[in-house]
């Protein structure tokens, strides 16, 4: 009763680590944890650290890493004090904790980017290292070549909601266009990407991959636009192969086809005639008429 009622009196990280160091035992006791669990005292608490104290730094991190590692406190109240002690804190032990104050630190940016992090989070916390990278994208691609980073995570980055589609683009950039291409769902989601953003000029062969795999007509058409200065009429041709239905009628032999009057549209149509893909192209009631060549 005495302690309790001391630790009430003096409601302050001097006053904690004084209790702490009177046993021997390097974590928090019941008797802590129900203290700093109150509200009143862990709002207290959060505007106090160990900085200012006239005490040894491996004291303060001791204690620190007690409150860091001490899963028994609630979520609410641990992620208020934890931050008590500033420090970076690098190779922390993460599998101490349990999923919901790991994902509390990710998403609050406790837990830096960091390719250590990256891989014990990945296999301890399956998902979250996705989220340690949306949190900490441009430290990410500054520092890429430090990470292993396997294809299923690279297309969870492109489907991600929080990471925008030039930061997608430059991920994209940090991989082989052969292993973009052999997946799938992975050339699907940067046709989708890559179509949407200004990037370098890509190989005739990376184009073919994505207009191989992608689904989207708008997808390709797009990635055909902005990249139709930089091949052939030849290339061109091949591209414009890979569409679908309305769009490959362009290269049938006397053919008429009509399609919705855009801009999309209209640069697509502007960019075959340029290339002596199609005859001619006229607008007829808010339709572009294409003519193929005879």
């Amino acid at each position: 009763m005495k302690v309790r009622l001391r630790l009430i009196l003096f409601l302050d990280w001097k006053n904690i680590i004084d209790y702490y160091n009177t046993y021997d035992e390097k974590k928090l006791d019941n008797i802590l944890i129900d203290f700093i669990d109150n509200e009143e005292v862990y709002f207290k608490l959060v505007n106090d650290s160990l900085n200012s104290l006239s005490i040894e730094e491996d004291v303060k991190k001791e204690l620190a890493l007690a409150v860091i590692y001490c899963d028994e406190l609630s979520l609410e109240s641990h992620s208020k004090v934890r931050s008590l002690y500033h420090s970076s804190w690098i190779g922390l032990e993460l599998n101490k904790l349990s999923f919901d104050k790991i994902e509390s630190m990710v998403n609050e940016e406790f837990i830096r980017s960091s390719s250590d992090y990256f891989d014990k989070l990945k296999e301890d916390f399956p998902d979250l290292q996705i989220s340690l990278i949306e949190n900490n994208i441009d430290s990410y691609l500054n520092t890429a070549e430090e990470y292993n980073i396997e294809v299923v995570d690279y297309i969870l980055l492109m489907e991600s909601k929080h990471i925008s589609d030039y930061q997608k683009a430059k991920l994209l950039d940090e991989l082989d266009e052969e292993i973009i291409v052999d997946n799938d769902k992975l050339a699907g989601l940067a046709c989708n990407i890559l179509a949407n953003v200004s990037s370098a000029k890509k190989s005739f062969s990376f184009l073919m991959g994505l207009f191989g795999k992608s689904k989207s007509n708008a997808d390709r058409i797009r990635l055909f636009n902005s990249s139709s200065y930089d091949i052939s009429t030849e290339q061109a041709k091949e591209l414009v192969k890979k569409l679908t239905y309305p769009y490959s009628r362009f290269l049938e032999p006397k053919k008429r086809t009509r399609i919705e009057a855009n801009d999309l549209h209209s640069n697509f149509i502007d960019n075959l005639q340029r290339l002596n893909l199609i005859s001619s192209h006229n607008l007829k009631e808010g339709k572009i008429v294409v003519i193929s060549k005879y």
